[in-house]
């Protein structure tokens, strides 16, 4: 169920308040906009922002590439072609869609997962339904599944990760992960590994239903 909890701090009142999925969290007071400060004065960014790694990180986001959903005909992706956060890498393979997929690399039929994650930048022409795919690789029980989550244009989560899990396959085979209603304008659309040895080779979003 939901979850709420309050104290009473040095400085005033300390507030902190959460549904079951942690979609919604609410804070009291509000962390500083800031992830450092000293003396009042606002300094984390700064430090950030000469970090070569965050810098590197930044660029990325900013020269991602987007990707234009049409409105009356399926858009495929390659998911080598999302901005990839560790433990997600590109790995070859002849057999794979332009002979390159993205994995999690890790023991093969033992548990495991390290939080990597793909996230495609879509620029949608038309809100409606869309059918999600995907090409995958899913060699056991133990390497065969992702999370699925919508964001906004910031990467937002604006629903709960959902589990997306096809059953082992041992060859490149398309798979449905089912319908996502995408709000016209920009979103992303974020793959995270569930267990590592999941192999994902392309996306497509196939358009089913317009949204009035």
């Amino acid at each position: 169920g939901d979850f709420a909890a309050s104290a009473v701090g040095l400085d005033g009142p300390l507030a902190v308040a959460a549904n079951a999925d942690f979609s919604r969290v609410s804070l009291h007071p509000l962390p500083p906009a800031d992830p450092l400060e000293l003396d009042g004065e606002p300094i984390g960014r700064q430090i950030l922002a000469q970090a070569p790694l965050f810098a590197a990180l930044r660029d990325e986001i900013l020269n991602a590439r987007v990707f234009t959903v049409a409105p009356a005909a399926p858009t495929e992706i390659e998911a080598e072609a999302g901005v990839l956060r560790p433990a997600f890498v590109r790995a070859d393979d002849p057999l794979a869609s332009g002979g390159t997929y993205v994995w999690s690399p890790g023991e093969v039929d033992r548990d495991g997962g390290a939080g990597g994650q793909a996230s495609y930048h879509l620029d949608v022409a038309r809100a409606g339904t869309y059918r999600l795919e995907g090409r995958v690789l899913l060699p056991t029980p133990k390497d065969d599944s992702f999370w699925v989550t919508l964001a906004d244009a910031q990467g937002q989560a604006t629903a709960a990760p959902a589990l997306w899990s096809p059953e082992a396959l041992a060859e490149w085979t398309w798979r449905e992960f089912g319908p996502l209603d995408l709000p016209a304008g920009r979103s992303q659309l974020i793959i995270a590994e569930r267990e590592d040895g999941s192999k994902l080779d392309c996306l497509r979003l196939v358009p089913l239903l317009e949204t009035p």
